[in-house]
């Protein structure tokens, strides 16, 4: 496997979202492209890659609200918590490993963490 890893400003100074890809099999992930979604849709095309999943790392509208325009662009299913306002085409359970490319060689692993949101 050859990582694809681009971190990307998405509205503001605080939010970041993340292009993760493997360049063998030109499978590729979105994390959370909140105000910023057509810079992970074109980032996507210049890297090559398939967009097979949009990943949210919690339902806060700065995180998922460009969800739906990284969708319909790409096809992608969007995996959240299971009761997520993103209302995710894959429910993220804990435990759940989203694999991107190769095999195993890239997961992407669910484990409940403590804090303020009830859906992190």
């Amino acid at each position: 496997m050859r990582l694809i890893f681009e971190q990307i400003r998405v509205g503001g100074d605080r939010n970041f979202g993340y292009l993760l890809g493997d360049r063998t099999t030109r499978q590729g992930i979105v994390i959370d492209p909140s105000y910023s979604p057509e810079t992970f849709v074109e980032r996507s095309r210049d890297q090559g890659l398939t967009i097979t999943h949009i990943l949210n790392t919690h339902g806060h509208e700065d995180h998922i609200n460009g969800n739906s325009t990284v969708k319909e662009a790409t096809g992608a299913r969007v995996a959240a918590h299971p009761e997520s306002p993103a209302q995710p085409d894959v429910p993220l359970t804990d435990g759940y490993e989203l694999q991107v490319g190769l095999g195993r060689r890239l997961r992407m692993r669910r484990d409940a963490c403590a804090g303020r949101l009830f859906d992190r």
